[in-house]
Protein backbone atom coordinates (compact mmCIF):
# COMPACT_ATOMS: atom_id res chain seq x y z
CA UNK A 1 0.00 0.00 0.00
CA UNK A 2 1.64 3.33 -1.02
CA UNK A 3 1.67 5.90 2.01
CA UNK A 4 -0.21 9.12 1.69
CA UNK A 5 2.19 12.29 1.22
CA UNK A 6 -0.38 14.51 3.52
CA UNK A 7 1.59 17.71 3.73
CA UNK A 8 0.44 17.75 0.01
CA UNK A 9 -2.57 17.44 0.28
CA UNK A 10 -3.58 19.30 3.45
CA UNK A 11 -3.58 22.70 2.16
CA UNK A 12 -3.44 25.08 5.32
CA UNK A 13 -0.36 25.40 6.92
CA UNK A 14 0.89 24.39 10.52
CA UNK A 15 0.38 27.69 11.89
CA UNK A 16 -3.00 28.29 10.64
CA UNK A 17 -4.22 25.06 11.87
CA UNK A 18 -2.20 25.63 15.34
CA UNK A 19 -4.19 28.74 15.56
CA UNK A 20 -7.79 27.31 14.92
CA UNK A 21 -6.65 24.30 16.84
CA UNK A 22 -6.14 26.91 20.00
CA UNK A 23 -9.33 28.94 19.38
CA UNK A 24 -11.75 25.98 19.22
CA UNK A 25 -13.93 25.81 22.33
CA UNK A 26 -15.05 22.31 21.89
CA UNK A 27 -12.74 19.45 22.20
CA UNK A 28 -14.62 17.16 19.81
CA UNK A 29 -13.43 20.59 17.05
CA UNK A 30 -10.03 20.83 18.65
CA UNK A 31 -9.28 17.59 18.05
CA UNK A 32 -10.17 17.10 14.60
CA UNK A 33 -8.11 20.05 14.13
CA UNK A 34 -4.99 18.63 15.51
CA UNK A 35 -5.66 15.56 14.26
CA UNK A 36 -5.17 17.73 10.45
CA UNK A 37 -2.35 19.26 12.23
CA UNK A 38 -0.52 16.01 13.37
CA UNK A 39 -0.52 14.83 9.74
CA UNK A 40 0.40 18.35 8.25
CA UNK A 41 3.26 18.54 10.51
CA UNK A 42 5.07 14.60 10.11
CA UNK A 43 4.34 14.33 13.66
CA UNK A 44 2.65 11.14 13.00
CA UNK A 45 3.10 9.38 9.47
CA UNK A 46 -0.81 7.50 9.45
CA UNK A 47 -4.29 8.31 10.12
CA UNK A 48 -3.98 5.76 13.17
CA UNK A 49 -1.23 7.59 14.69
CA UNK A 50 -2.89 10.86 14.03
CA UNK A 51 -6.08 9.61 15.22
CA UNK A 52 -4.51 7.75 18.73
CA UNK A 53 -2.56 10.83 19.94
CA UNK A 54 -6.20 12.71 19.99
CA UNK A 55 -7.94 9.24 21.27
CA UNK A 56 -9.32 8.18 17.67
CA UNK A 57 -9.88 4.73 17.16
CA UNK A 58 -8.85 3.87 13.22
CA UNK A 59 -12.07 4.09 11.60
CA UNK A 60 -12.95 7.24 13.17
CA UNK A 61 -9.79 8.73 11.87
CA UNK A 62 -10.04 7.27 8.96
CA UNK A 63 -13.60 8.83 8.52
CA UNK A 64 -12.43 11.93 9.01
CA UNK A 65 -9.76 12.14 7.06
CA UNK A 66 -12.41 11.24 4.06
CA UNK A 67 -14.11 13.77 5.52
CA UNK A 68 -11.67 16.22 5.03
CA UNK A 69 -10.84 15.30 1.69
CA UNK A 70 -13.94 15.96 0.45
CA UNK A 71 -15.24 18.61 2.09
CA UNK A 72 -12.30 20.71 3.30
CA UNK A 73 -11.47 21.73 6.72
CA UNK A 74 -14.78 23.90 7.09
CA UNK A 75 -16.62 20.92 7.40
CA UNK A 76 -14.35 19.74 10.38
CA UNK A 77 -15.01 23.19 12.49
CA UNK A 78 -18.98 22.40 11.96
CA UNK A 79 -20.71 20.89 15.34
CA UNK A 80 -23.25 18.92 14.76
CA UNK A 81 -24.15 17.48 17.79
CA UNK A 82 -27.70 17.63 19.15
CA UNK A 83 -28.51 16.31 22.93
CA UNK A 84 -31.14 14.09 23.93
CA UNK A 85 -34.71 15.11 23.82
CA UNK A 86 -36.23 15.66 27.72
CA UNK A 87 -38.53 12.89 28.83
CA UNK A 88 -40.80 15.69 30.77
CA UNK A 89 -42.67 17.88 28.46
CA UNK A 90 -43.23 21.76 29.93
CA UNK A 91 -46.41 20.89 31.67
CA UNK A 92 -45.26 17.70 33.07
CA UNK A 93 -42.11 19.22 34.54
CA UNK A 94 -44.31 22.35 35.92
CA UNK A 95 -46.18 19.11 37.76
CA UNK A 96 -43.62 17.86 38.81
CA UNK A 97 -41.74 21.08 40.37
CA UNK A 98 -45.40 21.47 42.20
CA UNK A 99 -44.87 18.33 43.77
CA UNK A 100 -41.31 18.93 44.79
CA UNK A 101 -42.55 21.89 46.70
CA UNK A 102 -45.08 20.22 48.36
CA UNK A 103 -42.05 18.83 50.68
CA UNK A 104 -43.60 15.19 50.78
CA UNK A 105 -41.30 13.80 48.51
CA UNK A 106 -38.55 13.12 50.66
CA UNK A 107 -35.83 10.34 48.38
CA UNK A 108 -35.34 9.95 45.20
CA UNK A 109 -37.32 6.35 45.20
CA UNK A 110 -40.40 8.29 46.30
CA UNK A 111 -39.67 10.23 42.62
CA UNK A 112 -39.79 7.50 40.32
CA UNK A 113 -42.50 6.27 42.16
CA UNK A 114 -44.77 9.06 41.83
CA UNK A 115 -43.49 9.59 38.20
CA UNK A 116 -44.61 6.29 37.17
CA UNK A 117 -47.72 6.47 38.51
CA UNK A 118 -48.57 9.58 37.35
CA UNK A 119 -47.19 10.14 34.01
CA UNK A 120 -46.02 6.66 32.93
CA UNK A 121 -42.20 7.75 32.50
CA UNK A 122 -39.54 5.60 34.02
CA UNK A 123 -36.36 7.47 35.38
CA UNK A 124 -33.53 5.47 37.18
CA UNK A 125 -32.05 7.40 40.20
CA UNK A 126 -28.78 8.71 38.41
CA UNK A 127 -31.33 10.36 35.94
CA UNK A 128 -33.01 12.57 38.31
CA UNK A 129 -30.19 13.79 40.15
CA UNK A 130 -30.91 17.35 38.91
CA UNK A 131 -33.92 17.00 40.85
CA UNK A 132 -33.17 15.02 43.91
CA UNK A 133 -36.00 16.34 46.59
CA UNK A 134 -33.04 16.57 49.43
CA UNK A 135 -31.79 19.14 47.31
CA UNK A 136 -34.84 21.16 46.77
CA UNK A 137 -35.21 21.41 50.39
CA UNK A 138 -31.85 22.16 51.15
CA UNK A 139 -32.07 24.83 48.08
CA UNK A 140 -35.49 26.15 49.69
CA UNK A 141 -34.13 26.37 52.87
CA UNK A 142 -31.25 28.40 52.17
CA UNK A 143 -33.93 30.91 50.16
CA UNK A 144 -36.07 31.26 53.88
Amino acid sequence: MASIIYQEFIKEGVDELLGLEKEQKQARIRDRVRFIRLLKEGTARTQQQAGALVGLKLRQSQLLWKQYRSQGLSSLLENHYKGSWAKLDSNQQARLLQRLDQDDVTTQKQLIQWLEQEMGIHYSQSGLRCCSPASRSSSKRAAR
